[in-house]
């Protein structure tokens, strides 16, 4: 598995993307409308006030497209103040942030899969969480009482281990969390995701 395999990585990949582009077009929207401040709507007195500041640089600025210099520009003519184009620096740097931690996660999960993968545990197919890190992997019935040997303790077969074996296949969840819920509007009811599976705790293996 790679990174761009995970639903959540494309999801926050395009949510960092989105971000990025929201802080170029505030700085180059506020560069269009302040050129057309100073050519159009200002007076030659007004011209004189701003000739030796930093604001007459902005003045038929070139497209940015960096976004170090897109937040100089934001910063320097919010003049300190907090507005819709400073948020975008905001939401912009919260992605920036919150992008390496995902990344460890993942990884986790990769090294987990390719180990399983490496001792004969191979998944017939893998699906992936758009909303966390879970990550399901399918195996063939067979492989069941192999992979319980192998790695009880470190997995829980709790869930399944009953009626497993009425079964052509068996499902393996990793994730860093329990199984979740999520409400359904359509029925005014919490809907509950799957728990008949084995279990692995990224952080307990």
């Amino acid at each position: 598995m790679k990174l761009a395999d995970f639903k959540i990585y494309q999801k926050k990949t395009d949510e960092l993307n989105e971000a990025k582009q929201a802080v170029l077009d505030a700085a180059n929207g506020l560069i269009e409308s302040w050129t057309w401040q100073y050519t159009e709507d200002f007076d030659d007195e007004e011209r004189e006030e701003i000739t030796d500041s930093e604001w007459l640089e902005v003045v038929n600025h070139e497209e940015i497209t960096d976004t170090f210099e897109a937040e100089q520009l934001i910063n320097l003519m919010s003049g300190g103040v907090a507005t819709e184009d400073t948020e975008t620096i905001e939401d912009y740097n919260k992605a920036v942030d919150a992008l390496p931690e995902l990344e460890a996660d993942l990884n986790k999960v990769i090294r987990i899969v390719d180990e399983l993968a490496d001792n004969g545990f191979t998944p017939k197919s893998i699906s992936t969480s758009r909303i966390s890190i879970s990550t399901y992997l399918t195996f063939d019935i067979k492989d069941y009482d192999h992979l319980k040997e192998e790695y009880d303790g470190a997995i829980d077969f709790d869930d399944i281990d009953e009626d497993v074996h009425d079964f052509y296949e068996f499902e393996l969840r990793i994730s860093d969390h329990g199984v979740g819920s999520y409400f359904n509007e359509d029925i005014n009811d919490d809907i509950y995701y799957n728990d008949n599976n084995a279990k692995l705790d990224v952080n307990n293996f």
